[in-house]
């Protein structure tokens, strides 16, 4: 455990453990949260963005002076078309608040979901991603939170800066992570009333979209008042956890600060550490004096000091209190309870190698921990998809207790059924059994025999084989002009059907694809279907081809329309139609109300006698046959 501050001598802290209990009431910080927003389906379903920034209890707003956390939390669906999406995140903030990053007062990141039992996981990832600080522009108000440069995955950097990943890394892990959330601290330095908090969330797979949360900040303790809060900003993994606190406070107050945590509500039991409670003054061994804030840190969260490890999926209270510098009695005290989460667990399937999968009933498949864990045992879980069937285990090895993740270990899998399709997942047995998300992984794989070939204005001949042996069954051949389509959306093309093969030695085949677009862009596939059951085995990785020639205009014109005259009841105006289009435009059609239709890109017409409005729809047909429209409704003065 580390507190960020000097501990008193042993004798001071001997005392401090028989200091009176707390006197303030329990309770952890809550957020208060604004309105939730979606952002626009697009490649992804929509997600859900909830902002929102601490309260020091329910309903009890922070004041000035308090170190707040604001909150932006990021709730992705996973799903087979997107499995994964990437965003930042850009806050803009009410005049009389600003960034207080700086000490150990710095941003806190969490990604998390849920494993096979259920169980919360947190990817430690996240926190070795976070910026210790903001950039803050006191012009705009606004700052970036963003994943530290040259980031490790899955969060991803780049020139245009770095972004937050969010959903499951697949086929490399089989953990989801549905949900991020980012926290960074601010302070006020004025009292305010629902003053805005804005939060720009830039979706890659869907859009941007805007939340914010009205922020209301009462006046600072008077005289010698001593607060004691604890922001919501308690960051907890399988072994480790980050708890922001604060003391406000009159600037002449002096006082000790003591800190504690154990598995009992009343601290009379199971501290988290030997030493717990402990007590600390400031650098010089004397009191701290005035506002203070800072943390209480624990296992992999740590960023110094003997390691003290939190037991997985346990409950713990903690507290925070000030201290008499003379009798060492407890001035104020707030408390609050954190739950650690379980060890986080992955699986990676095999790739489409000969190493890995050397025919269709062999197979290396690889586990890890990632995050810190307690000493253990890794294991890989498995049995037919589908089944209800108890999973057989499979030992990995055995794990020492680490702040760090774990090595990847491997499982040699043989005498497999060829195509089965087996659910899998790695488990971590330490006390409790933690195991990660299922993943369905078939015993063989479809795979391209190259790039394809014989590509002309039309046509495109591919080649692929599925491993062997392999049951009868059809080999599809797949391509689109989609960006973002997995292999198994992508349209069929070409298609084999294939006998049983009984041998390990697979068979290639090729398929020519007719009816392509010139001069276009393709992403294709090859995939392996049993019928015997539902939906497809396995695909290949996509690849890319462009076809030879022109490509189609697909486009329809550009059209723009100038009315000449005031448009008056009754009178007549000039319309003129501006038409454009790369392959030339063949005919414009003007529509004036509820009259006929006429030809000509320039035409003189009488506006109706009666009404208010009247509306014009112009149609341009281009020589390729794409049609454009565009109405326009014209103000009628008498």
């Amino acid at each position: 455990m580390r507190c960020h501050g000097r501990r008193l001598a042993r004798a001071l802290a001997a005392l401090a453990i028989a200091a009176a209990a707390c006197s303030a009431p329990a309770g952890a910080a809550v957020l208060k949260t604004g309105p939730q927003v979606l952002t626009a389906q697009g490649n992804c379903a929509s997600e859900e963005i909830t902002p929102g920034y601490s309260q020091q209890a329910a309903g009890v707003e922070p004041k000035v002076g308090d170190v707040v956390y604001l909150s932006v939390r990021v709730d992705f669906i996973v799903s087979f078309d997107c499995a994964a999406d990437f965003f930042s995140v850009q806050v803009t903030l009410p005049p009389g608040v600003q960034p207080a990053t700086g000490g150990s007062n710095v941003p806190i990141c969490r990604r998390f979901g849920s494993n096979a039992q259920g169980q919360t996981v947190f990817d430690s990832r996240a926190a070795a991603n976070c910026p210790g600080s903001v950039s803050f522009d006191a012009v705009t108000r606004r700052f970036e939170l963003r994943p530290k440069a040259s980031p490790v995955l899955p969060d991803v950097g780049g020139p245009a800066g770095s972004f937050w990943f969010v959903g499951i890394r697949a086929p490399q892990e089989s953990q989801e992570y549905p949900s991020v959330q980012l926290l960074v601290p601010v302070t006020a330095t004025q009292t305010m009333t629902n003053q805005p908090v804005s939060y720009l969330v830039c979706a890659v797979g869907t859009s941007c979209v805007m939340a914010s949360v009205g922020m209301t900040v009462g006046a600072a303790p008077a005289g010698s008042t001593t607060e004691v809060s604890f922001p919501e900003g308690v960051a907890t993994t399988a072994v480790g956890a980050r708890i922001p606190f604060g003391i406000n406070t009159g600037a002449a107050t002096q006082y000790y600060l003591k800190v504690d945590a154990a598995t009992s509500p009343t601290f009379a039991s199971g501290h988290a550490c030997a030493g717990l409670p402990t007590t600390f003054a400031a650098p010089g061994s004397v009191p701290f004096r005035g506002p203070f804030s800072s943390e209480i840190q624990f296992g992999d969260l740590q960023q110094g000091g003997t390691t003290c490890f939190l037991a997985p999926l346990t409950t713990y209270t903690y507290k925070a209190c000030t201290v008499n510098t003379g009798t060492l009695a407890d001035l104020a005290c707030r408390a609050g309870t954190l739950t650690t989460g379980a060890v986080s667990s992955t699986l990676r399937s095999p790739a489409d190698t000969p190493a890995d999968r050397p025919d269709s009933t062999r197979m290396t498949v690889r586990g890890q921990v990632l995050g810190g864990h307690p000493a253990g045992t890794l294991l890989l879980q498995r049995r037919a998809s589908g089944s209800s069937a108890a999973f057989t285990n499979i030992s990995l090895g055995a794990l020492s207790q680490t702040t760090a993740d774990g090595p990847e270990l491997a499982a040699d899998l043989t005498g497999l059924a060829a195509w089965s399709v087996l659910e899998m997942r790695a488990c971590y047995q330490a006390g409790s059994l933690m195991c990660s998300t299922s993943a369905d992984v078939v015993a063989g794989y479809a795979e391209a025999t190259g790039a394809a070939t014989a590509v002309g204005d039309h046509t495109a001949t591919f080649g692929g084989f599925p491993s062997a042996p392999s049951p009868a069954g059809t080999l599809t051949f797949r391509a689109g002009t989609s960006t973002t389509a997995v292999a198994a959306k992508l349209p069929v093309v070409a298609t084999r059907s294939l006998t049983a093969v009984a041998g390990t030695t697979a068979t290639p085949f090729s398929a020519t694809a007719t009816g392509l677009d010139s001069g276009t862009t393709y992403r294709w596939a090859v995939c392996f279907d049993v019928p015997a059951t539902a939906g497809v085995e396995d695909c290949s990785q996509v690849r890319t081809f462009k076809t030879t020639g022109t490509a189609p205009d697909r486009a329809a014109p550009r059209i723009r329309l100038t009315v000449k005259g005031t448009p008056r009841r009754g009178r007549r105006v000039t319309l003129k139609v501006r038409a454009t289009d790369p392959s030339g435009v063949r005919r414009v059609t003007i529509k004036v109300g509820s009259a006929k239709a006429r030809t000509g890109a320039t035409q003189r017409v009488r506006l109706p006698r009666r009404g208010t409005t009247v509306k014009v729809v112009v149609k341009a047909t281009d020589r390729a046959g794409n049609t454009g429209t565009l109405a326009k409704t014209l103000k009628l003065r008498p």
